[in-house]
């Protein structure tokens, strides 16, 4: 006679899930049994004593082991805590940046990981480089951007960006001065990609003064 347990193989964290065990008999049959539970490993917050489990919060997917005793056997039960939510965890929940990137970079806990920080001193916080994908440790990763005529026609404008991303959007802003509220999309830009570089050519630029912003989003 040996001890089974048959719960499902995922929980999204915060939420429970109803584990349950059985005793598996010489005869292959099963028999439902009560059973002690209790936790091993991994980001569970609690069992009761019906094997109601609860999940904890946690900044990627994780595994969690839990165990479940009746007539002198154990079984043990390997789940996967899912990260359903990415910006709830700890001390960097609804902070705006992921906390798998944040945990990457900064570990467990720690303030130079906050959106405003600047840690590298590259003049770009952590929200800015999470956005931009590159590494808010490393002042020599940075996002970067210039301004040139187009070479083909030199009343356009090109602008040029580096590294960009296929999960990120890069949106080209232009307004007549430096007041936000000012600044709209430029109208049918011309986007020409170089490897991990970006050429987005303002059409209707005609060298006049104008001001440029670029928006990244996900």
């Amino acid at each position: 006679m040996e001890l089974s347990s048959t719960p499902t193989t995922s929980i999204d964290e915060g939420s429970t899930d109803q584990l349950a065990s059985t005793l598996l008999l010489d005869d292959d049959t099963t028999l439902a049994t009560s059973s002690a539970w209790s936790i091993v490993d991994g980001p569970l917050a609690s069992i009761d004593a019906n094997g109601l489990a609860t999940a904890g919060l946690v900044y990627e997917d994780s595994p969690a082991t839990a165990s479940a005793s009746a007539s002198g056997l154990t079984g043990f039960i390997g789940l996967t805590v899912l990260d359903t939510n990415p910006d709830n965890f700890g001390a960097y929940a609804g902070d705006g940046i992921d906390d798998d990137w944040q945990v990457s970079f900064f570990g467990l806990d720690n303030p130079d990981a906050t959106p405003a920080s600047d840690p590298d001193a590259d003049e770009q916080n952590n929200l800015f480089e999470f956005l931009a994908k590159v590494d808010p440790t490393d002042s020599a990763s940075f996002f970067s951007s210039c301004l040139e005529p187009n070479q083909a026609d030199p009343s356009k404008l090109d602008v040029i960006l580096s590294p960009v991303f296929v999960d990120r959007t890069y949106t080209l802003l232009v307004g007549p001065d430096l007041v936000p509220a000012n600044f709209s999309p430029v109208t049918n830009p011309t986007i020409t990609d170089i490897g991990s570089e970006r050429i987005i050519t303002d059409n209707t630029a005609a060298m006049n003064r104008r001001f440029y912003r670029i928006q990244i989003s996900r």
